[in-house]
């Protein structure tokens, strides 16, 4: 285990990233500055096997609350997004939309939970 670090990376157009399988939008952003500040400042915890990049998520999330400037409308409670989120990917999975290589070229089906309605199926 050699722990981890926090990275940030370009994605050209994360609508069709191929190592992504869906995206759920959680806030509107209304200040990118403060929020990329605020995410480079959450702490990466390292030495603790049980830890995982989950753990580091559901701390952003709850710093970005607290901020209360980094977002307008949101959904930040993570145990609400990770539910939603394996929830969507495993009906999309049933439904076939990962089934072929060529599928995952294809935008990723995308849910606003905010307004509660999908976006690209």
């Amino acid at each position: 285990f050699r722990g981890w670090t926090y990275e940030e990376k370009s994605v050209s157009d994360v609508r069709s990233t191929t190592t992504l399988l869906a995206r759920i939008v959680i806030a509107k952003v209304k200040n990118e500055q403060r929020l990329i500040q605020l995410l480079r400042n959450v702490p990466v915890v390292n030495g603790d096997m049980n830890r995982r990049c989950r753990a580091w998520v559901a701390q952003a999330l709850a710093e970005i609350a607290k901020d209360g400037n980094c977002v307008g409308s949101s959904q930040l409670d993570w145990r609400t997004v990770e539910a939603f989120a394996r929830q969507y990917v495993a009906q999309k999975t049933t439904a076939g939309r990962y089934a072929k290589a060529e599928d995952m070229l294809k935008p990723k089906p995308t849910y606003d939970l905010i307004e509660g309605k999908e976006t690209v199926s």
